[in-house]
């Protein structure tokens, strides 16, 4: 993922495919453990991308409630996204 519309990408998020059975494909962003399924790979590129968002959008709003692990997600993701850019 080389940009998303609203938001300052720092570096190319990498993004791997697994075919989990003929109609279902998993879209990964193993550095931040995020991975979630589609039934083509752009379905699940389209989804992974929302899921990254909800979850850098999520978490950074209220840091304080994040146990260990959504903290350390947050920290991989910061590394890659800088934040909602402004038009």
């Amino acid at each position: 993922i080389e940009q998303i519309t609203g938001y300052s990408i720092l570096r190319r998020i990498p993004v791997t495919y697994e075919e989990m059975s003929d109609t279902d494909i998993q879209a990964a962003f193993e550095p931040a453990n995020i991975a979630i399924s589609g039934t083509s790979r752009q379905d699940a590129y389209q989804a992974l991308i929302e899921e990254v968002l909800a979850a850098f959008d999520d978490w950074s709003a209220d840091e304080s409630a994040l146990g260990p692990g959504p903290r350390q997600q947050l920290a991989v993701l910061r590394t890659y996204i800088g934040g909602k850019t402004t038009p």
